[in-house]
């Protein structure tokens, strides 16, 4: 039996074949991959959860102020893509260009805007805007456009198929702030009648 001075047998065990450090490196450079991918697509996914939300909040506030401004309403107009609201000596228009709709505050003495609010939807909303006459209700729509659709082709009519995917449908009476102060002040002047 030979005996192998410690020295030189230490040395042997210290180092690694390039088989060995070739698989390391293959190894650890899939895993390195595999993690800036799932850090990528995890900036996508929020980057479309932060639109969502903003598409979301956007349409809460425009819903809220469309139903407000329609209950408050003495009378309302309709033309191609806008909806005119009158409230004391105030117009209070709605208009829809594409994704994007534009709620302006018109001084009825100066036809001056008073004060302008722009509601800013997603990429393939449209809005649709429409006043029925008998009685007299106002819609708003948002629906989403397909991908073959162009943004010329918004103005869909408000009897549009069921099948298009709806964000945000509003039918509302205009004037019913209005009919309910006189239903009341109605039933309080007879009551105080004797």
């Amino acid at each position: 039996m030979m005996n192998v001075p410690p020295r030189q047998a230490a040395r042997s065990r210290a180092g690694s074949s390039l088989i060995e450090t070739m698989v390391l490196m293959s190894v650890s450079s899939t895993l390195l991959l595999i993690a800036v991918g799932w850090i990528h697509q995890s900036f996508r996914l929020a980057d479309v959860l932060r639109g969502h939300e903003r598409h979301h909040q956007s349409l809460m506030r425009l819903s809220r102020q469309f139903r407000d401004d329609a209950h408050a309403a003495q009378g309302a107009e309709a033309n191609d893509s806008e909806v005119v609201f009158t409230i004391d000596e105030v117009e209070v228009r709605y208009h829809a260009e594409g994704n994007v709709v534009r709620r302006s505050l018109f001084s009825e003495s100066t036809n001056a805007i008073r004060a302008e609010e722009i509601y800013q939807l997603r990429d393939r909303a449209a809005v649709s805007l429409s006043l029925e006459e008998q009685p007299q209700r106002a819609s708003l729509v948002v629906y989403r456009r397909g991908p073959s659709e162009s943004a010329q082709e918004d103005d869909r009519p408000h009897d549009a198929p069921v099948a298009i995917p709806q964000d945000l449908a509003i039918r509302v009476a205009v004037g019913r702030w209005n009919s309910f102060a006189i239903d009341l002040h109605a039933n309080s002047a007879s009551r105080e009648t004797p």
